[in-house]
């Protein structure tokens, strides 16, 4: 019998190895968890309960074709009226809210035929605010805006024909449609000089005629 060859021969490192075992598959190594990115969160300004409530009376009013909601806790009463050089008007606007209440300039006047304020009449005017300063109304305070309307809007109001039983305010910001409105109380409605006959008052309000 021959010797085995010197390279099949066994060594005390073959022979540590033991016998020849079929391969096994190949095992993943475990999945390590999920790496996501920081993301830096910063709070969000939360909207004050008046606000959503006047936005949920706006969307109500809308799609019924209602009148505008008043601003909950702003009382607009008039100081002072003068039909010298156009319709002017001094209003206190009281707040008896916690937080200040800010006025978009450029309301719009409204007159009603009933003293509920629920049948307005067809032409309103637009009053700009005669004072350059934001009119801001304090919480628990009182602000007063000054508000006018030249001679041709004046005489388009004062077209509307019977006298007016309550008068408003429209307010607008960033929308077409009234945000809200309010009722002018202690509007001295009686001393409009109303006039039936529209066309005449509306040739005569214009430029040139």
């Amino acid at each position: 019998m021959r010797p085995a060859a010197p390279w099949a021969r066994a060594t005390p490192a073959t022979a540590a190895i033991g016998p020849k075992v079929p391969n096994e598959p190949c095992q993943s190594p475990p999945a390590l968890p999920a790496m996501h990115p920081r993301v830096l969160t910063l709070p969000l300004p939360t909207p004050s309960l008046a606000a959503l409530t006047l936005a949920a009376a706006l969307a109500a009013s809308a799609a019924i074709g209602a009148e505008p909601p008043e601003r909950e806790g702003l009382a607009c009463t008039v100081a002072k009226q003068s039909l010298a050089e156009g319709l002017r008007l001094e209003v206190v606007f009281a707040n008896r809210t916690a937080e200040p209440v800010s006025l978009p300039p450029g309301p719009h006047l409204v007159l009603y035929r009933d003293a509920a304020a629920l049948d307005p009449m067809e032409i309103t005017a637009r009053i700009d605010r005669l004072q350059r300063t934001p009119l801001v109304v304090p919480a628990q305070g009182s602000a007063v805006g000054l508000f006018g309307a030249d001679a041709r809007q004046t005489e388009e109001l004062l077209c509307n024909g019977s006298k007016p039983a309550a008068a408003g305010l429209y307010f607008y910001q960033f929308s077409r449609l009234p945000t809200f409105r309010c009722l002018l109380r202690d509007a001295p409605l009686a001393a409009l000089p109303m006039k039936a006959d529209c066309a005449t008052a509306r040739k005569a309000a214009l430029p040139g005629r």
